[in-house]
């Protein structure tokens, strides 16, 4: 059913990167201190910021990794294009704002081998104090799910009862069945891309798995230049996700909730 993960490197790790190089720089020195990082993976990084080139081929050149350049048009279309660089059957897709903080790329790796059933695996994100983020794993979001989460958003992700999808924040994933799945959907500029991904693969019959190893704490970037225009591309994406997976009077009531600016 699916190929060989082996392909001289065992992972190819993508990162796109806006406006967040000097993260990437430090990303990079964290995991160099991993084995299987310096033997076994090879570095695919996705330049979405013209502001940023020469320090991205200026830190290329110190890595060795591979550079592509172009216009930022979402973190889907940009992890599309560094995915179809890739030579390794597993593909890692990281945020540059990640420091890794135990475990090893390899166990995500080691995942999918002895189970072809699993499609893509999410590594443990953990936020500043080293606690795991509530919102990069849980359940696939409906409109039952979306009104408790805003109403009792400890309670709803501290026992959501399991892992429907995981964040591309730090997601593995067969080679194979991303390019069967063509993706992640280009119509999603950012956010809920991961969802989209992991919802396709489900209806494939592919399990998706909340990794215990490795384990990143997630910093925080600077991608947005307001929390305005952060909300702006979570509720179109929100939007977008509804009008693709969910029926037609969810997405009128999300419409309602969203004149109110709930949601």
């Amino acid at each position: 059913m699916t190929e060989s993960i082996n392909h001289g490197k065992e992972l190819s790790l993508i990162f796109v990167n806006y406006r967040s190089i000097f993260s990437l720089s430090r990303a990079l020195r964290s995991l160099a201190r991993d084995a299987f990082f310096r033997r076994s993976v090879e570095v695919i990084v996705v330049n979405q910021d013209d502001a940023e080139e020469k320090a991205a081929r200026m830190l290329s050149e110190q890595w060795g990794f591979r550079l592509i350049s172009r216009a930022n048009l979402g973190f889907a279309s940009g992890a599309n294009a560094g995915a179809l660089m890739a030579d390794s059957g597993v593909l890692a897709f990281l945020n540059p704002d990640i420091q890794c903080y135990s475990g090893s790329l390899q166990d995500g790796v080691r995942s999918f081998q002895g189970n072809d059933r699993l499609g893509i695996a999410g590594a443990t994100l953990l936020d500043a104090g080293g606690v795991p983020e509530e919102w990069s794993r849980g359940r696939f979001l409906n409109f039952s799910r979306l009104i408790r989460q805003n109403l009792f958003p400890k309670a709803f992700y501290q026992g959501n009862g399991g892992t429907d999808w995981v964040s591309g924040g730090a997601l593995f994933v067969r080679r194979d069945l991303f390019r069967k799945l063509g993706g992640f959907d280009e119509d999603f500029f950012l956010y809920f891309e991961d969802m989209d991904l992991c919802k396709r693969a489900a209806r494939e019959g592919y399990a998706i798995r909340s990794l215990e190893s490795p384990r990143f704490l997630h910093l925080g970037g600077k991608s947005f230049s307001s929390r305005r225009e952060q909300k702006k591309y979570y509720a179109d994406a929100q939007r977008r996700y509804f009008e693709k997976h969910r029926p037609f009077w969810e997405r009128k009531l999300l419409s309602v909730l969203r004149s109110v600016k709930i949601g």
